[in-house]
């Protein structure tokens, strides 16, 4: 599916395909597997086994709880033999921009207040319950772009992270102050991380014929 179009295909677990093509295209061949990771070392066992990189949610819990399960990554990531320079973690974060860090807290304050309060939500098991928690103590990237920049920086030394994820809340923020935090991160806070933090990732070109990814001896 990945790098083939109208695939007609039968197997024992789906219903099968005639003719099937994914939209759109994969711009990558083949396709950048990553592992999500929050809270489980099995994910980045997994990433690790297989060569793949991993994502950390760095949402809920503390920064110094991802840095653990990123340093087992790269651990074991080496015990598989593979090449430690060749290793790549990427990181999450909640973000909410503003002109200052004060104006940042009250506006995002009562939406991140509400989404943890809702116990019935998976993902609430933080210990951050208040925003200015989150904000001083969690992952959380919160506040002007000057201080984004700085935390992100932060993490960054303890992640050693390549790729950057920004989650711009959408349960219940008014769309103009989504595209706001938007438009304030793409002209104050992206600008100073690539100068901060230069892309390092590998991003691979388009390939016509993907090779196949070999199955570890651990995975058969």
């Amino acid at each position: 599916m990945w790098s083939e179009e109208q695939v007609t295909w039968s197997g024992r677990f789906r219903a099968p395909l005639d003719g099937v093509t994914t939209l759109p295209r994969p711009y990558q061949q083949p396709p950048t597997v990553w592992h999500g990771s929050a809270t489980s070392e099995r994910s980045v066992e997994l990433a690790a086994l297989w060569g793949d990189p991993v994502f950390a949610a760095n949402v809920i819990q503390p920064v110094a709880n991802y840095a653990r399960l990123i340093d087992r990554y790269r651990a074991r990531w080496a015990d598989y033999g593979h090449d430690p320079s060749a290793a790549v973690v990427g990181s999450g974060g909640t973000l909410y921009a503003a002109a200052d860090d004060r104006t940042a807290r009250r506006e995002f304050a009562p939406y991140y207040e509400a989404a943890v309060a809702a116990r019935d939500v998976p993902g609430n098991n933080t210990p951050f319950r208040s925003l200015d928690e989150a904000a001083d103590h969690g992952p959380a990237l919160v506040g002007s772009p000057g201080r984004i920049v700085d935390k992100i920086v932060q993490q960054h030394a303890a992640y050693g992270h390549a790729l950057q994820f920004f989650s711009v809340d959408s349960a219940g923020l008014p769309f103009h102050r989504r595209a706001e935090v938007l438009r304030l991160t793409a002209a104050e806070v992206l600008p100073q991380l690539r100068h901060d933090l230069p892309d390092t990732l590998p991003w691979p070109s388009a390939a016509v014929d993907p090779v196949p990814r070999p199955v570890p001896e651990a995975a058969r």
